[in-house]
């Protein structure tokens, strides 16, 4: 999380508030994109990036995403 923001140029003009890093070994592509997309989806909902925001510590961080 990065509570005050990141400037990444994003097309909202917004900075952002939460960033996703992955690491994947190069020959397995069709996991990391199918990850990778579940990660997106997630991040689209409202509710979730609240309550990724708004959690006390990275445990809450992280069941804020895997919970739903």
């Amino acid at each position: 999380r990065c509570p005050y923001g990141v400037d990444f140029a994003a097309k909202d003009g917004q900075p952002v508030r939460a960033l996703v890093m992955m690491a994947a070994p190069p020959h397995d592509r069709p996991t990391y994109l199918k990850v990778l997309a579940g990660i997106a989806a997630r991040l689209n909902s409202t509710r979730i990036v609240d309550a990724m925001l708004t959690a006390p510590d990275a445990q809450g961080v992280i069941d804020a995403v895997v919970a739903t």
